[in-house]
């Protein structure tokens, strides 16, 4: 797929914009539990999840992780996944 100016998409740009809208999307439902009195931190790291989950569990020692995804569903989860 190519822009209007008939460049290739900048990947780093749509990571960026990506990135930059799950912890708008996340810091949005962290507000809810920051009114509740529930201490929050959001964190979106970049790399592989499995490794960068359990790093933030033990350098955050943190009592529970909360995780979302992409949203896709069907077609879309079963060919790109839910990253």
């Amino acid at each position: 797929m190519r822009k209007d100016d008939g460049r290739l998409p900048d990947l780093y740009e749509d990571r960026l914009a990506e990135r930059a809208g799950a912890t708008q999307s996340l810091e949005s439902v962290a507000s809810t539990f920051r009114q509740a009195g529930i201490q929050t931190t959001v964190h979106t790291p970049a790399g592989e999840a499995g490794s960068c989950i359990a790093e933030l569990a033990v350098t955050q020692d943190v009592d529970i992780i909360a995780m979302a995804t992409h949203g896709r569903s069907g077609i879309s989860e079963a060919v790109l996944g839910s990253r």
